[in-house]
């Protein structure tokens, strides 16, 4: 892999980074802290080389006598879902709580940061797995997959991010049996969350693959389709954000 490459791949991940930091709310977030979950976020690819090694039966293609569509439709569906979309997932939310519990000592950061370290971690992962594309397809893949897969991997850590800054946003004494549950249970709040921002994003990641396995043709038109809405759906969870920990503290710590 030659520095032409590296330098290719790279280009589009701080422009990334660039974008987000004068666009989020000031004192929100800070370069030092981005760069540390976007160094560590590399972590991530490595936990899916461990999963993969470790659960070789997993991996395998999808071979069960229970058919749900069809055998071929059934087999991407586990893929896209169980195999790529999960385990990804899964990783990215480990690697986060790995950083933000054992590597980042001052955690006294705004909700939105959460989102927007977290995404750092996504970013990360996006950036690793354009490399690798590079390295087997060669380099007119990079621009393409920067547009693509590098800005999804990026949105979808916003969306689990937005699940996780949650946690820390002291929730209203609803009526509901859910709400009371969160108001009085903090581990249940923890679990019901985390949970989330792993399996909101795998569903979005799994029909972003599945479209790409079976649209053809049409696949290209589909997947900035999506990609759009999952902009917007990350901008909705960011004012989403604000207005509840508006409602909730009276000053950004």
């Amino acid at each position: 892999m030659t520095l032409t490459t590296v330098s290719l791949v790279l280009i589009p991940t701080f422009f990334y980074l660039l974008v987000i930091l004068f666009t989020t709310p000031v004192s929100s977030i800070k370069i030092s802290t981005s760069l540390k979950y976007l160094f560590y976020g590399c972590a991530s690819v490595l936990l899916v080389d461990i999963f993969q090694e470790k659960l070789p039966e997993f991996f395998k293609p999808y071979s069960s006598d229970i058919v749900l569509v069809s055998k071929d439709i059934d087999s991407i569906i586990y893929l896209c879902f169980l195999q790529i979309g999960f385990v990804e997932e899964f990783c990215k939310f480990l690697t986060f709580v790995f950083i933000y519990n054992f590597l980042i000592l001052d955690k006294n950061y705004h909700p939105i940061g959460t989102m927007f370290y977290y995404g750092m971690v996504g970013l990360s992962f996006g950036t690793l797995e354009n490399l690798h594309y590079a390295k087997l397809f060669g380099d007119e893949v990079i621009l393409p997959r920067s547009l693509t897969a590098m800005l999804l991997h990026m949105l979808l850590g916003f969306i689990s991010g937005y699940w996780m800054a949650l946690i820390n946003i002291k929730p209203k004494r609803g009526r509901s049996l859910l709400e009371l549950m969160m108001y009085k249970n903090r581990i249940f709040k923890i679990l019901f969350y985390s949970v989330a921002a792993v399996f909101v994003p795998t569903i979005i990641h799994a029909i972003y693959n599945f479209n790409l396995f079976t649209s053809r043709s049409s696949s290209w038109s589909i997947m900035f389709t999506q990609l759009f809405l999952t902009m917007f759906i990350t901008y909705i969870a960011s004012k989403d954000i604000l207005k509840k920990y508006k409602k909730s503290f009276k000053s950004i710590k």
